[in-house]
C-alpha cells in the first residue's frame, strides 16, 4: 500500500488519507457493504516477511545440529525461539492457564508458553513466544543469526553471510 495524499487538518484532530493497494479482493469486498457501515483500517510501518528459503535453511540446521546432540529439530528450534525469539508477557489467572496455554501452543511448534511466579495473588506472569512463521526479515535473521552460530561451535558446516544474505535478498528483493 502506498500513500498517495494525506492531509492533516489540526484544528479538526483528523486526518484524510488516500492510498493505492494491490489488495483487489479486500477493496472488491467493500462494494458489498453498506456504505454507512463503519470500517476498521490499521496503518503501520511496513516490514518486510521473512524468507521462506530462510526458513527451510534454519530447519536444516536444527536437525544438523539436533543429530549431534542426539535431540529433535523441533527441540533446536524451541531453546532458539527461547533464546532469541520474540515474546511477550502478560498476567492470567490460575484458572485460565491451562487454557491459555491450550490456545496459544496448538499455533505451532514454536508457540511456547513459560509460566513465572507473579506479585499478583492467584495469578501467573506469563511469557507467550510467538512461532517464526510470524516473524519478519529482521526477527527471522536473529534468530538464523542464533542457530548459525549454534551449528559452527559444534563443527557444522554453515553458509557464509554473504551467502545467506543472498538467499534472502534473492526471495525478498533485499537482503538483510
Amino acid at each position: 500500500m502506498i500513500i498517495t495524499d494525506l492531509t492533516i487538518k489540526p484544528l479538526l484532530g483528523k486526518a484524510k488519507i488516500s492510498f493505492l493497494t494491490d489488495e483487489l479482493e479486500q477493496v472488491n469486498n467493500l462494494y458489498h457493504i453498506d456504505p454507512k457501515t463503519p470500517l476498521n483500517a490499521k496503518i503501520e510501518p511496513y516490514t518486510r516477511k521473512r524468507s521462506l528459503n530462510a526458513n527451510s535453511y534454519m530447519w536444516v540446521l536444527c536437525d544438523e545440529i539436533a543429530k549431534i546432540i542426539h535431540s529433535t529439530k523441533e527441540d533446536v528450534y524451541r531453546h532458539a525461539i527461547r533464546e532469541v525469539g520474540v515474546w511477550q508477557d502478560v498476567a492470567c489467572t490460575l484458572e485460565g492457564l491451562p487454557a491459555l496455554t491450550d490456545i496459544w501452543t496448538s499455533r505451532g511448534v514454536g508457540w511456547l508458553v513459560d509460566t513465572f511466579d507473579s506479585k499478583l495473588d492467584g495469578c501467573k506472569r506469563v511469557r507467550l513466544y510467538t512461532g517464526s512463521h510470524k516473524y519478519d526479515t529482521k526477527q527471522m535473521a536473529r534468530l538464523i543469526d542464533y542457530i548459525v552460530e549454534e551449528a559452527k561451535n559444534l563443527g557444522i558446516e554453515t553458509m557464509t553471510p554473504d551467502e545467506l544474505s543472498q538467499m534472502i535478498g534473492a526471495e525478498n528483493g533485499a537482503s538483510l
